[in-house]
């Protein structure tokens, strides 16, 4: 048995038990004598924990320690590495004031969505930041660091208003007479004729599109890491006639000012819109266009989820927006069966 006060006035203890060595601080204690009972009580545990009367308590992880094992995961597995090191800033920000992650717990959780959403971050944006936690705590677990996650109980899915809308037929007239022979011009005609996401776009070698010839190509989705054949319309095939095929090598769309792919397109995007005299609209909103425009032209869900490129029906049908008229059509229906019915009464 050992107690030793250091010069901080705290006490410790120091002891072995079948070959377990723990050195721990006497919380509390002013004397030898209090350690040395504190010291009994470590050992008594100790040994019910070796003997499997209790449980063994988790091995200690810092905070700081668990971002650090959840950015090297994310560096080897994930394609939003650059977004989760941002996510991650904000957890050690204001988790770091509860140092080992066993002291995180249920209401924590929900004092971070509102320490997120008093910054004024979206609550899509929100649900990213509790998945990253969800896997943090995951891979806690996995190794035996902690013993549950606290999120599991925690309603994260919050729900954002459908501010998306659909682009016009009279506002993609003044929006492809705005960006005329400028290098936008490709990338919107490609969101418009495939539906594919701007991340999928702006990357877009020639090498990715297989074939075009039987105007049919087959072209690399970087989202879902796989290769989707999509008749081309024929915008979009006129599109790719204009390079000659000796040229169809490397990017499809360089930035003029800096001579290589667009890392991305805000500033030419928001000029664009301007001078077409438009407003409210986002990129992805014209992701949200295709599968709107294919639905309401009455093409079943199930095509429309495959050109979509989603993995999940349900996914489809929250980038689907049913104008009001058709609401009221399809109420229409209900209402010229049931005078039927009445007239057979």
């Amino acid at each position: 048995m050992t107690v030793k006060q250091r010069k901080n006035g705290k006490w410790y203890c120091r002891f072995q038990v079948n070959g377990e060595r723990l050195h721990l601080l006497c919380p509390g204690a002013t004397n030898k004598k209090d350690a040395e009972q504190m010291e009994n009580a470590f050992k008594y545990r100790l040994q019910q924990q070796q003997n499997g009367v209790i449980s063994k308590e988790e091995k200690k992880m810092t905070v700081d320690k668990l971002c650090d094992k959840y950015l090297e995961y994310s560096e080897l597995n994930k394609k939003s590495y650059k977004q989760d090191k941002s996510r991650v800033k904000q957890i050690r920000e204001f988790f770091k004031k509860y140092k080992y992650i066993n002291n995180i717990k249920l209401d924590d959780i929900e004092q971070f969505k509102r320490f997120l959403l008093n910054k004024g971050l979206k609550k899509v944006t929100v649900n990213r930041h509790l998945e990253v936690i969800s896997k943090m705590f995951n891979i806690a677990i996995c190794n035996k660091w902690a013993v549950e996650n606290p999120i599991r109980n925690v309603k994260f899915k919050l729900k954002n208003d459908n501010n998306f809308r659909c682009l016009t037929i009279e506002e993609q007239k003044r929006l492809f007479e705005a960006v005329k022979g400028t290098y936008l011009e490709g990338i919107i005609i490609f969101a418009l004729n495939t539906g594919l996401r701007k991340s999928d776009i702006l990357p877009l070698l020639w090498e990715d599109i297989r074939s075009y010839d039987d105007k049919v190509i087959h072209l690399y989705v970087r989202k879902t890491n796989k290769y989707v054949d999509m008749p081309c319309t024929k915008m979009l095939y006129e599109f790719i006639e204009r390079t000659p095929k000796d040229k169809r090598h490397g990017a499809i769309f360089i930035n003029p000012l800096t001579k290589q792919p667009p890392k991305d397109i805000k500033r030419a995007w928001n000029t664009a819109k301007k001078k077409a005299g438009i407003e409210n609209l986002r990129f992805h909103d014209l992701r949200h266009t295709v599968a709107t425009r294919l639905v309401n032209a009455g093409v079943p869900l199930p095509t429309v989820k495959k050109v979509m490129t989603h993995s999940d029906i349900a996914t489809t049908m929250r980038y689907v927006h049913t104008p009001e008229a058709e609401l009221f059509k399809a109420m229409e229906v209900l209402n010229s069966c049931n005078e039927d019915l009445i007239q057979n009464d």
